[in-house]
């Protein structure tokens, strides 16, 4: 990866005119451990036409999930280094990480674009990203999904990506999720959802938006957090 964009991302600070205009903003965000199902739910929301996706913009390549390879503008707008350099140079984003050893920003102008359809901007980004819009912008709701256990957990990664994940990644991603679910116990506006069944997760998800469903303490979501953490250490070892 290119030093200068690494260097770009470490010192990348949102404008002050993006954060005032996202002040205005309603802005949902998924966030989740990988094989929590965040895809699935996201074009579960999409469906209602009241959400508009905000898609990301990244230097990893295209991949071919379920059968399906990824199209440019859909999931992601797919660049290079040089590309993603330019647009952090020129101020073009709210947020950017490195992850994966990848580069991902998301660009003021997807959000400009919701309001302008009164739509409620969905973005599917990592939990460093949902610190930086929970400092910028308080209207935010930001969700956690979930997977049931382990095993589903597994079984959907493999299945993403047709059973052909190289080794590294699938050990990093592993790594990260046990990193990513750390982070959620220390933050406290996180709402968790175990996305067992992905119809009760969008009915879940749509009334917290709508106020119908109080906020409680979720014991049943961190015991299953303080499983998965547990799990997951002792499978990354035998990886």
């Amino acid at each position: 990866m290119h030093q200068e964009l690494i260097s770009l991302v470490d010192k990348y600070k949102t404008p002050k005119e993006t954060i005032k205009f996202l002040t205005k903003i309603p802005l949902v965000t998924i966030t989740g451990v990988s094989g929590a199902g965040k895809n699935t739910i996201i074009k579960e929301l999409l469906k209602t036409n009241n959400f508009s996706f905000i898609v990301s913009y990244t230097t990893r390549k295209p991949r071919t999930n379920n059968g399906i390879k990824e199209k440019n503008g859909r999931e992601y707008f797919f660049i290079d280094d040089e590309e993603a350099i330019k647009m952090l140079t020129n101020k073009e984003f709210i947020e950017s990480a490195i992850t994966h050893e990848n580069f991902y920003g998301t660009a003021i102008k997807q959000f400009q674009e919701a309001y302008k359809n009164h739509l409620l901007p969905i973005s599917d980004i990592d939990v460093k990203g949902v610190d930086l819009y929970q400092k910028i912008n308080a209207i935010n709701k930001a969700f956690f999904l979930l997977p049931p256990d382990l095993e589903t957990q597994i079984i959907r990664i493999k299945t993403r990506y047709s059973n052909k994940i190289d080794q590294t990644d699938y050990k990093n991603r592993i790594k990260t999720s046990i990193e990513e679910l750390q982070v959620f116990k220390n933050r406290d506006y996180f709402i968790p959802i175990i996305n067992a069944h992905k119809e009760e997760t969008v009915k879940l998800i749509i009334e917290y938006l709508n106020h119908e469903r109080p906020i409680n303490k979720f014991h049943n979501e961190y015991r299953v957090v303080d499983d998965l953490i547990k799990e997951l250490k002792s499978y990354y070892k035998t990886l």
